[in-house]
């Protein structure tokens, strides 16, 4: 699981604090990925982390292992990704115009 929680989140446990929420971040955003790619920057390393099922361990743990190798790979240039084509279930929408945007450059 990857994420963070935001400063504002210790309302929660101090609410004599009575932080407001000003952003537009959530007090907290997790996501659970298949792979994970993770760079320590302390040790200067990549590294790769895929899930296994424990109901099904063997099994899963022979995917996971031929998952892991596949993404070494790419990292290496040794191989090509392909990316699952996905289809959009909603238009996209924009946060700001393209006069905006090009007033953030």
């Amino acid at each position: 699981m990857v994420g963070y929680f935001a400063y504002d989140y210790l309302k929660y446990g101090k609410p004599k604090l009575k932080l407001t929420n000003k952003g537009d971040f959530n007090d907290l955003d997790s996501m659970l990925f298949k792979e994970t790619v993770v760079f320590d920057h302390y040790r200067q390393k990549i590294v790769l982390i895929a899930n296994v099922n424990p109901a099904e361990l063997d099994e899963s743990l022979e995917v996971a292992k031929k998952k892991l190798k596949n993404l070494r790979n790419v990292l290496a240039g040794k191989e090509r990704f392909e990316f699952e084509k996905l289809e959009l279930k909603s238009s996209l929408e924009t946060e700001f115009s393209l006069q905006e945007m090009t007033r953030l450059r």
